[in-house]
């Protein structure tokens, strides 16, 4: 899932967020989820967008999204690898 789009949608209005999702949502990778209802509703269950190899293969993050104090959306997110490096010791 693209992460902090994700969750930043979540918090608008759903006439709002139908506006701004026109069109298919791109499979990227083959983990990618392309149903819109399924990336909306499990971010706004959560409370946080999860990205499990859906827009990179072998990178995963997390997003979340809250309202400043002046009431504007903003969203965070952080990018890991997927899988731990094989390190020699």
């Amino acid at each position: 899932m693209r992460e902090m789009p994700a969750r930043l949608l979540a918090l608008l209005a759903p006439d709002r967020r139908e506006r701004l999702l026109q069109g298919p949502l791109a499979r990227l990778t083959p983990n990618a989820c392309v149903k819109r209802a399924s990336v909306l509703e499990a971010c706004a269950a959560r409370g946080y967008a999860l990205d499990e190899e859906e827009h990179t293969e072998g990178m995963s993050a997390v997003g979340v999204a809250f309202g400043d104090p002046f009431g504007r959306p903003v969203a965070v997110s952080s990018r890991c690898p997927a899988r731990a490096p094989n390190v020699a010791a």
